[in-house]
């Protein structure tokens, strides 16, 4: 009687192999050394280590029968689909998904809005609200607000789509507080241009959709995205950003500075405030051309901390961080277990900058 051929699964070596340069992967990127993506664009691999181990057990274990692990199988399928649809999603912005969500199959119908010119006092509040779309704001030419929209439908036909872009309104309230807002309609894409006049009191909110700003004057600027890019350059006065997805650039921003993201990367170019920006999942970047001496706090707990300054700034600087490592700093010591921290002094030390990360690294960039 010849006895049962032995049983080997493949799958479960693979998949240990996949969680292992996957972890260490997702630590490179966090530790800056290593772009996510260049991970994501590894998900063939997958597919490929699984079917090699499936023939080298064939070929080593010749008298077993190899089966392929179901539970093993399917987490390396999932894994592999996971990474490829993050790949492709990667730097997709709110506009791109707006287009391929509600465009790619159906009918579009476009039309164009113009207001009425708004008269809005100095030192009074304008509160603008997109539900889905681009919010754009620029300069007033004459002191008055000027209000425009590029408005999107969509539908199973021509006639849906039409219908569906006329039936979406822009109400305008001039009250105490001057409000801007969209209808809550359906299937539309709404993008708001703005030019607004200097010394307000400015507030914000995108749901879906990048909100830019360009060269304005408001004694506060309150952005809030919860999708979406949200990039302002040139702008007087004081700024405040909460983002929960998405990119955050500003440039040139001569108040004080607030920055809070959730998921995406932060940037601040030649700010000639104060500065305190946290980001949860992202890195976060601080550089300028001229010098600092003001006090600059970037926390974050997933991803780099980039610090790029003059020498002839005055200040001092604190970096540390948990796990990664700090360049660009003297007194490069650890304490506290696994952390790490480093301190330089420029000029004086008039101005403070706080640098942290919890997981990765922290690089400080002194140039003559």
């Amino acid at each position: 009687m010849e006895a049962a051929a032995r049983k080997i699964k493949a799958g479960p070596f693979t998949l240990a192999l996949a969680l292992i340069a996957l972890g260490a992967g997702i630590m490179a990127g966090n530790l800056g050394l290593l772009d996510i993506r260049t991970i994501l664009k590894m998900w063939p691999l997958l597919l490929i280590g699984l079917g090699l181990e499936y023939f080298i057990r064939r070929i080593l274990a010749r008298e077993s029968e190899v089966h392929f692990s179901l539970p093993g199988t399917v987490l390396i399928g999932l894994m592999a689909v996971s990474m490829a649809g993050a790949n492709a999603l990667y730097g997709l912005t709110p506009g791109m998904f707006l287009d391929h969500a509600f465009y790619r199959s159906g009918h579009e119908y476009v039309r164009q809005w113009q207001g009425q010119p708004v008269a809005v006092n100095p030192g009074s509040r304008l509160e603008i609200e997109n539900r889905v779309g681009d919010v754009e704001i620029t300069p007033s030419p004459d002191g008055r607000m000027h209000l425009s929209a590029r408005i999107s439908g969509s539908g199973s036909s021509e006639a849906r789509a039409r219908e569906a872009a006329e039936g979406q309104n822009i109400i305008v309230e001039s009250r105490r507080v001057t409000r801007v807002y969209t209808s809550s309609g359906r299937n539309t894409v709404v993008k708001l241009f703005l030019e607004v006049p200097a010394g307000l009191d400015i507030s914000v909110s995108d749901r879906l959709g990048s909100i830019t700003a360009q060269k304005t004057d408001a004694e506060n600027l309150e952005l809030e995205a919860s999708m979406g890019r949200v990039i302002v350059e040139q702008h007087t006065g004081k700024i405040r950003v909460i983002n929960r997805m998405g990119e955050v650039s500003l440039k040139n921003i001569t108040g004080d500075t607030s920055v809070e993201a959730s998921m995406g990367r932060v940037t601040v170019a030649n700010p000639l405030g104060d500065v305190t920006a946290i980001c949860r999942s992202g890195s976060l970047s601080l550089t300028s051309e001229v010098p600092l001496d003001k006090k600059y706090t970037l926390q974050a707990d997933n991803g780099q901390v980039a610090f790029r300054l003059p020498r002839s700034s005055n200040l001092r600087i604190e970096a540390s961080t948990q796990n990664g490592g700090i360049t660009g700093v003297e007194n490069y010591r650890s304490t506290q277990g696994s952390k790490t921290r480093g301190e330089t002094t420029l000029g004086g030390g008039k101005g403070s900058a706080l640098l942290e990360t919890k997981n990765g690294a922290v690089k400080v960039e002194i140039v003559d």
